[in-house]
């Protein structure tokens, strides 16, 4: 296995960037109400909705991420992992049996 560094500079990254925090965001949050115990239920409900919909949004746009960029540049990818802060996409690349 081989791994390469890639940087993307396209409106996805920060898309990615964003969907990632607003999931995370609602965990910890649904994570802390869920630790009370007068617990809320009409703010853990909008909790849990708004997680489910960024949740399956981010998914859907990692999904087109690794078609539309990741598998054109490195077909044989296995896995890949943005570092937002170092604004930089890490590629494991299943090496070529050849070598």
């Amino acid at each position: 296995m081989v791994e390469y560094k890639k940087r993307y500079e396209d409106e996805i990254i920060s898309k990615l960037e964003r969907l990632t925090y607003e999931v995370e965001s609602r965990k910890s949050l649904i994570a802390f109400l869920l630790k009370d115990s007068n617990i809320n239920e009409t703010f853990l409900n909008k909790y849990i909705q708004e997680y489910q919909e960024f949740f399956v949004e981010l998914e859907l746009t990692k999904q087109i991420f690794e078609r539309e960029y990741i598998k054109k540049d490195f077909p044989k990818a296995i896995k890949w992992n943005i570092d937002f802060i170092e604004d930089t996409t890490y590629i494991e690349v299943e090496e070529d049996e050849d070598k």
